[in-house]
């Protein structure tokens, strides 16, 4: 750039709160994408919204720290020591309007690098919601959240016309030119901000109700709740920022809006953490006990796969609460490709017979078939149970 200022004061805060924001959620996308694509293997369209979201934001994040080095944290008297040193008045000029330009185009970025990521939440948490109540608060706030932000949108891009004056007015000479009135965009921007608060709030509670009704223990339960609602931390933002926007009319612009940068940038920042934190767990087990959801028994177990023929459909987890005959306390099991045994942890297994038990699954196994026979069955979809008692070789001896 051919204007920079000295990192300094508050323009030395925008670029380290903006560099340690941009780090950190780019660490937390990043393990998302890990999880969702290596270990799950099951990428949605929250997972594809949180990445664009993180693009969005980077562009928004390195804007105004490259705002910083050329002006936007600095007074105006700080920008005569351009002309001072080249005796041209007119550099002063072009470094205002080269500021200006970079803080217009940075609040372009911010806009959408927040609602996309409230929408990847909004997106994911639909994944757990099952009344539908719940499921029409999140698609509401969804329709809330693109409304408010095409609006706003809109005037922030078409509130100069043309759109170069909002940076070109600085220069006395430029003419043909109209802006809204300062106070109107400031309207606008308490309405965007309390619309954002709010839906920030409803993602941030809404995981607690979500999530209380499921049978788990109190332990997980306050451990899931907390992490699904860090979520919250956005609206936190919001409302420390809403006592800046006064400062959008100040003559001191560039100087007096530093606080409403940093705390623009925590916002989008904490949203895009707090919405790619909640997809970690599986990243948590494999860290601590090397197995995920999807595949747990493919770690360390490569000689395990489920085959044609007789094959397992689940396992019950012993000392589970609840009801057991529901699918929600089942557990996958897998298929020996060696010796076409069942391979699992517990000691009650349900399965479904679809060929013929060979003479030597006979001799490794006991079983007690705990319905009718097939011939008795009622319906056509319906399986045999069976009680699976399993012995070691030394028991067999």
């Amino acid at each position: 750039m051919k204007y920079t200022q000295p990192l300094n004061d508050r323009s030395l805060a925008i670029v380290v709160v903006t560099a340690v924001m941009l780090g950190v959620a780019v660490i937390a996308v990043i393990l998302r994408c890990f999880v969702r694509l290596y270990m799950l293997r099951a990428f949605g369209w929250d997972d594809g919204l949180m990445v664009a979201a993180l693009v969005v934001f980077l562009a928004f994040g390195l804007d105004f720290a490259l705002g910083a080095m050329v002006g936007i944290g600095h007074k105006l008297v700080d920008f005569q020591s351009f002309s001072m040193q080249s005796g041209n008045p007119q550099d002063t000029i072009q470094a205002l309007q080269q500021a200006m330009m970079i803080w217009w185009l940075a609040q372009m970025f911010f806009v959408w690098s927040a609602a996309i990521a409230k929408v990847s939440i909004s997106l994911a948490l639909l994944r757990i919601a099952v009344g539908r109540v719940y499921r029409g608060i999140l698609w509401g706030v969804i329709g809330a959240v693109v409304t408010i932000t095409l609006v706003f949108w809109f005037v922030l891009l078409l509130s100069c016309r043309p759109i170069s004056y909002f940076w070109g007015q600085i220069d006395p000479a430029t003419t043909g030119g109209t802006c809204l009135a300062p106070n109107a965009i400031l309207v606008f921007a308490y309405c965007y901000s309390a619309l954002c608060m709010i839906s920030d709030l409803t993602l941030g509670i809404l995981p607690a109700v979500l999530i209380w009704d499921l049978q788990m223990s109190p332990r997980t339960k306050v451990a899931l709740c907390a992490i699904l609602g860090l979520g919250a931390i956005a609206s936190v933002a919001v409302v420390i920022r809403m006592p800046y926007l006064k400062y959008y009319t100040d003559t001191e612009f560039l100087y007096s809006t530093y606080l409403m940068i940093i705390w623009s940038v925590v916002e989008t920042g904490s949203a895009i953490t707090a919405g790619s934190l909640i997809t970690l767990k599986p990243l948590f087990r494999w860290l601590v006990d090397g197995s995920t959801s999807s595949r747990s028994y493919r770690v360390n177990k490569p000689s395990y796969k489920c085959r044609e023929g007789r094959y397992a459909l689940s396992i019950l987890a012993p000392k589970t609460p609840g009801n057991k005959d529901e699918p929600k306390d089942w557990r996958p099991v897998l298929i020996s490709e060696d010796s076409e045994t069942m391979v699992g942890t517990g000691t009650t297994s349900v399965f479904k017979t679809v060929g013929a038990v060979d003479s030597e699954t006979r001799t490794q196994s006991s079983q007690e078939r705990l319905t009718k026979d097939p011939e008795e069955l009622q319906h056509k979809n319906q399986v045999t149970v069976h009680q699976t008692f399993w012995t070691s070789a030394e028991d067999r001896g």
